[in-house]
């Protein structure tokens, strides 16, 4: 049965040469926009700066530094670690050094700050290998802290551009963005960065308010902009639970990374989640990020635990629920026939499959639990079929399901 499910997924479906995963040839076809520009390989820069603005988490530099050392085993290339002018910050910067950490590690600038340049100077003088530039470059912003709308603008705009000509005459390297609610903005603000010479532009969606295709304009609309020697972030907040889709059609459309956060943590609703999109990006999309998927779910319970926060039961790829079987589904988990059901195999994560006898577990002689039986070396008659599947629904109408162990002890009960 395996092997005739694999032969029908080949002919159908486009499957790892490893059969670690598999994607829809829909996915592939050329008639679908942008299929044909996307790049084949995308750095995600892991963001523990946005990760550490989660309520009720201050990580200690050990928790830092063993996050860290997981994230390049993982193969992660580059990580922003925080404020350089937050001590606990730079702490964590010198004990990776110490460590030997090869990740690029970044810091995050203000320009909005009248103290954006002492920043940049602790930045160099500490260490840090590149500094991200931020500043909102909107009306709502500059009113709120410069008591004038068009000044505040304006200032931010010059600020920004300074901050870029000052870090790299500080040798280092440059990254910047703004948020901007604007068209006319964009290509104000982003063609000054390009002139300053920035090294990176960030799309910036802070707010979390922008849909795929948006995402999709902004990333062609800012390459026209600043040009092809200058790269192309983004940065996805989940408010509207768009930021893994915000963060691969950004890459597709020709940006060369993102910002993510392990299980998707930071402000409010939290970022990207690392582990979904670099899931994504690779057996979805073909892109190439330079991550050992293997390593994305014991990172995702790193973090889980170091953190205190619980990674959702139906989280994709690190969820407990993810590789769980029930009803119909149960005799394919069974049989072996993982990728019928699994766009990723639960091994090439870490994962672990999880057989569940619930309510939807269909009775008769054509169900899972006949296949159950016939897994463990058993036979059993219809009436002794129908009174396995009455006492699993006994535990089902007690606790709402019964485990696989369970359902076995049951079939043994009934077939002594």
């Amino acid at each position: 049965m395996a092997n005739l499910s694999e032969k029908i997924l080949m002919e159908d479906s486009i499957l790892d040469p490893q059969k670690r995963w598999i994607r829809s040839k829909i996915g592939d076809s050329p008639l679908i926009p942008g299929n044909s520009e996307k790049p084949s390989q995308a750095i995600l820069r892991e963001d523990l700066r946005s990760g550490f603005n989660t309520v009720g988490v201050f990580p200690s530099v050990s928790t830092t530094l063993k996050i860290l050392e997981q994230l390049e085993e993982a193969g992660i290339q580059e990580a922003e670690i925080g404020y350089p002018h937050t001590k606990e910050h730079v702490e964590f910067l010198r004990e990776a050094k110490r460590n030997g950490i090869k990740i690029k590690l970044g810091g995050h600038i203000n320009v909005r700050a009248k103290d954006y340049r002492h920043n940049i100077d602790i930045a160099a003088d500490e260490g840090f290998d590149m500094v991200n530039l931020v500043g909102s470059i909107n009306r709502i912003r500059g009113n709120s802290e410069r008591g004038n709308s068009e000044d505040g603008e304006k200032r931010v705009l010059e600020q920004a551009c300074d901050a870029i000509q000052y870090a790299k005459s500080k040798g280092m390297l440059t990254c910047v963005g703004g948020g901007t609610n604007r068209l006319d903005h964009f290509m104000t603000a982003y063609k000054s960065f390009a002139e300053a010479g920035t090294d990176r532009v960030t799309v910036y969606d802070g707010r979390g308010w922008f849909t795929p295709d948006t995402m999709q304009f902004l990333v062609k609309y800012v390459r026209e902009i600043v040009g092809p020697d200058i790269k192309v972030f983004v940065h996805c907040h989940n408010d509207f639970g768009l930021a893994v889709a915000n963060t691969v059609m950004g890459i597709k459309a020709g940006a060369a990374g993102a910002d993510v956060t392990i299980n998707g943590t930071g402000h409010r609703t939290g970022n990207a989640p690392l582990e979904q999109a670099a899931a994504a990006l690779k057996v979805l999309c073909n892109i190439e990020t330079g991550i050992d998927m293997s390593k994305l779910y014991g990172l995702s319970k790193l973090v889980e635990e170091l953190y205190g926060i619980p990674i959702p039961k139906n989280a994709p790829i690190t969820g407990e629920y993810a590789y769980s079987y029930l009803g119909r589904k149960i005799p394919f988990c069974l049989r072996g026939d993982w990728l019928v059901f699994e766009n990723i195999v639960a091994e090439e994560l870490g994962q672990k499959r999880e057989i569940i006898w619930g309510g939807t577990t269909p009775p008769g002689r054509h169900g899972a639990i006949p296949v159950k039986i016939e897994a463990m070396g058993l036979t059993a008659t219809d009436a002794q079929s129908d009174e396995i599947y009455e006492n699993m629904m006994e535990i089902c109408r007690k606790k709402t399901y019964a485990d696989d162990r369970e359902m076995e002890e049951i079939i043994r009960k009934v077939l002594k």
